[in-house]
């Protein structure tokens, strides 16, 4: 059974809490992160293939957290 290949564009937003270790809060950890995500999906009658690049197109991090340059995420889903 032949799939279909779409592009598809989504956003993700990000929000991460500050570290603590022994009851300290790391003050240089967490904030927020809008993803800007292109990627491709191949999709049949009972499976979705995809794959995306989340590109940061905004941070608002705590104090020197580091920042994402980008990230590859890929799944795999299966209908049932």
């Amino acid at each position: 059974m032949p799939g279909f290949l779409y592009g598809v564009i989504e956003t993700n937003l990000l929000y991460q809490d500050k570290n603590e270790a022994g009851g300290i809060e790391d003050p240089n950890s967490g904030g927020v992160t809008l993803f800007l995500s292109p990627g491709v999906q191949y999709v049949t009658r009972r499976w979705v293939l995809e794959a995306v690049v989340q590109w940061p197109a905004f941070q608002d991090l705590n104090g020197t957290a580091l920042e994402d340059d980008f990230t590859v995420r890929a799944g795999f889903r299966f209908n049932f």
